[in-house]
């Protein structure tokens, strides 16, 4: 008879938990998710922009863009019909979710925003005013631990490129 060789199961299971519980505590380290949540946060916001000027010119309704501490949100004027006075209530939905508002309250805490003012009003015309109704260029500067961004608004065509 000859001796069989190899490993019990007990000995492969205790292996791979050992080898779980390292890259539970180490692959954290190599891999940081910062970075892909900046660049996705800078993508959604010139999204939101080009949305924006988009959403005023076909819904011949006034749309707002507005940067907040922790994000930003678009909403249009819900008395955009009746002739009131306006009123930046109405939500403005984001065009792949359904019933959903075009927010984002989720600035990555790694990422510094900076903008030459925190409110634009896209026309029906899609050029940009400010709260003033001043025709305003507008740039936003992204900048985190490897995303530098700027966002940039024309004031008389609404035109918006990244840079």
């Amino acid at each position: 008879m000859t001796k069989q060789s190899g490993f019990t199961l007990m000995e492969l299971v205790l292996v791979m938990v050992i080898i779980g519980v390292l890259a539970a505590a180490a692959g954290p380290r190599f891999f940081s998710t910062d970075v892909y949540r900046e660049r996705f946060y800078a993508e959604d916001m010139l999204a939101a922009l080009r949305f924006a000027k988009r959403t005023a010119e076909s819904s011949n309704c006034i749309v707002r863009f507005r940067v907040l501490a922790n994000g930003f949100d678009l909403t249009q004027d819900g008395n955009c019909f009746s002739g009131g006075a306006s009123n930046y209530s109405l939500a403005v939905l984001r065009p792949s979710e359904s019933g959903s508002a075009y927010l984002s309250n989720e600035k990555p805490l790694t990422l510094i925003q900076s903008a030459t003012t925190n409110t634009i009003f896209f026309q029906v015309d899609g050029g940009v005013l400010n709260s003033s109704n001043n025709q305003i260029n507008v740039t936003y500067s992204l900048t985190g631990s490897e995303v530098i961004r700027t966002l940039s608004v024309d004031g008389g065509s609404g035109y918006v490129r990244s840079q």
